[in-house]
């Protein structure tokens, strides 16, 4: 009687995966009767298959979640709009720009203060000049 539940190590399909094969690690895996007839070479390229398919449907999911991630803050920000980390001012996800590292996908600076920050620093002392227009823009949203 076949065992269904058990998965061959080595080509990754639910077989009958009764058979023991030993590596020179001293690791044993459980594979099935056709890869046991395998030369070693068609066994290892059969094991990087698996592992291949196996990171492909992990990355799939890591993908998934992420895009479910993203979606509730755009739905989120559909309400309030996201708060922009220079201005401070609330401002639709439109005005934006993609960031992919960042967890809700968008830049922390609206488009409007990252062009303003571009101009000012290519101008000589541009650095200075940009903290000086940053730290007034904060003062300008913190009045009443």
């Amino acid at each position: 009687m076949l065992n269904t539940d058990k998965y061959c190590q080595c080509c990754g399909k639910a077989k009958h995966a009764g058979t023991q094969y030993s590596l020179e690690s001293g690791r044993r895996l459980e594979i099935c009767i056709h890869c046991e007839m395998l030369s070693p070479l068609e066994a290892s390229r059969a094991t990087r298959e698996t592992v291949e398919r196996e990171h492909a449907l992990r990355d799939n999911i890591r993908t998934k979640q992420r895009e479910g991630r993203l979606e509730a803050y755009r739905q989120r920000y559909a309400v309030d709009g996201k708060q922009c980390s220079t201005c401070q001012a609330h401002k639709p996800v439109t005005s934006y720009d993609n960031c992919a590292p960042r967890s809700d996908g968008l830049q922390a600076s609206c488009r409007d203060c990252n062009k303003l920050r571009m101009v000012l620093l290519k101008q000589p002392n541009g650095r200075a000049l940009w903290d000086a227009t940053k730290a007034e823009m904060r003062k300008q949203a913190k009045k009443p």
